[in-house]
C-alpha cells in the first residue's frame, strides 16, 4: 500500500507504517533470513523477514 502527502514537510509516524505493515500481513507466520542476511552483506541492524 503506498501513502501519498500533499504537505512535502508532513511527518509521518513509525506507528502508522507499522500499522499498516500489520495490516497487509495478516495472520501468517514471518520467518526470519538471518544468515541470508549475513551472507549477503546486511548490516545486523536490518533484520529481513519472509512471508510464509
Amino acid at each position: 500500500m503506498l501513502l501519498t502527502y500533499d504537505k512535502p514537510n508532513q511527518t509521518l509516524l513509525a506507528s502508522d507504517y507499522s500499522h499498516s505493515l500489520e495490516a497487509q500481513i495478516g495472520n501468517t507466520p514471518l520467518l526470519r533470513l538471518h544468515k541470508t542476511a549475513v551472507s549477503l552483506g546486511i548490516p545486523d541492524s536490518v533484520a529481513v523477514y519472509a512471508k510464509a
